[in-house]
């Protein structure tokens, strides 16, 4: 799933992440300018932060330094978790948010929400 969003937003926007237990899961947020073109974001730095709680500790960071955060296509940046991270958070509702850093002065924080690991309780049938 991507998610377009423009730059900068005045707040943060809200996105939900679902996810299963023990399951892979990958997300992408994909940055356009007014006119709907992808934003270079060669000279930014990403960081998503998976918390129990609004500011609470980290329980699982995610940056292009551990490969949790990664560059798709022109203005695409992309999270991929694995099922072991997933196994280690826990079932349960956390919160998340993508920080920006070099698009201006400041951080800017452009998609945050809360995340969610669900236990699967269907079987697969094939």
């Amino acid at each position: 799933m991507t998610k377009e969003l423009g730059t900068p937003a005045a707040e943060t926007r809200r996105l939900d992440i679902y996810t299963d237990l023990g399951s892979p899961t990958d997300r992408a947020v994909l940055f356009k300018d007014s006119a709907g073109d992808p934003v270079d974001i060669s000279s930014w730095s990403f960081y998503l932060d998976i918390r129990k709680e609004e500011w609470g500790e980290i329980l699982l960071a995610c940056t292009e330094a551990n490969n949790r955060l990664t560059r798709g296509g022109a203005g695409e940046i992309k999270l991929t978790l694995s099922a072991a991270d997933l196994d280690a958070l826990g079932a349960g509702s956390y919160e998340y948010d993508l920080r920006v850093e070099g698009y201006g002065d400041e951080d800017w924080f452009p998609v945050g929400g809360r995340f969610v690991v669900q236990i699967r309780v269907s079987r697969r049938t094939s």
